[in-house]
């Protein structure tokens, strides 16, 4: 999680969350994997939910996840559709104006891969703009019970299977 930190003076401080547990956060300048072991490093900083006026965390690789999870989704549901809407009837000639009738009729295959390229990259598209703008924002004002609701909500996010 990239977090972003907010003191009770409006300072703000961004990095990397490493640790979290009953009573602080830790977390790094530099990009480093979210854990709930100890680390025996120098590089991280430690501050207490007292001194905790607001956290905001995003998920690292938001938009490629959101971008996935859309393009499944739009690929089955236009599969679906295709398979569900059938295969296009025959045009009698006395209804078929320009000779193009016949030319244009798709069967359900047809339509079902049409309709699931299309949905899976609009699922894409939309997946990863959804994913590059979620956040989860913590107002803990230094309570204890804030950031324990915070603190179970973050590691129910990281390990969820």
């Amino acid at each position: 999680f990239k977090i972003t930190i907010a003191d009770f003076d409006k300072k703000e401080t961004r990095g990397w969350l490493t640790k979290i547990n009953d009573s602080a956060i830790q977390f790094s300048l530099l990009p480093q994997r979210f854990t709930n072991k100890p680390l025996a490093n120098n590089n991280f900083k430690e501050i207490n939910y007292s001194q905790l006026s607001e956290i905001t965390l995003k998920r690292n690789i938001g938009a490629g996840r959101g971008a996935l999870i859309g393009a499944i989704t739009g690929l089955v549901i236009g599969v679906v559709a295709g398979f569900v809407s059938g295969d296009d009837p025959h045009v009698s000639p006395d209804q078929d104006f320009f000779g193009l009738g016949e030319a244009f009729r798709m069967t359900a295959e047809e339509k079902a891969l049409l309709e699931g390229v299309a949905g899976g990259a609009a699922g894409c598209g939309v997946g990863a703009i959804i994913g590059a703008f979620v956040k989860m924002k913590f107002i803990i004002g230094g309570k204890k019970e804030r950031f324990d609701e915070m603190r179970i909500n973050v590691l129910d996010r990281a390990y969820r299977k």
